[in-house]
């Protein structure tokens, strides 16, 4: 198995456009929840992609649930973000989420598209 079959894991994303203009209120808020309902798994992270589906930062769901309404998900999200790529073995993306302690970890294409 590759890292390609950790697709599954991915979690709920915001355009960076979204995230640049708007701030945190119950729509995004309720977003998560219809999602981890609909899906039946957790969400532990909220990624923020750019144009081409970049991946370009991350914010813990705890953070957005913290966050008040007039914080601008940009302002709170992370840039340094740890991933592996789709042809990786299923072994190495598990010593990636061992070594730094990850409960998931994106799977990005080529200039880091998701």
């Amino acid at each position: 198995m590759t890292a390609r079959a950790w697709n599954a894991q991915l979690e709920w994303y915001i355009h960076e456009k979204i995230a640049r203009e708007a701030g945190v209120d119950a729509a995004a808020i309720e977003a998560i929840r219809a999602h981890t309902e609909t899906a039946n798994e957790t969400v532990y992270n909220v990624y923020v992609l750019g144009p081409g589906e970049k991946l370009v930062g991350a914010v813990p769901v705890t953070d957005l649930l913290l966050a008040g309404r007039s914080v601008q998900v940009a302002s709170i999200q992370t840039e340094t973000i740890r991933t592996v790529r789709p042809e990786e073995d299923q072994e190495e993306v598990a010593k990636v989420m061992a070594k730094y302690d990850l409960n998931v970890v994106p799977v990005v294409g080529d200039e880091g598209g998701f």
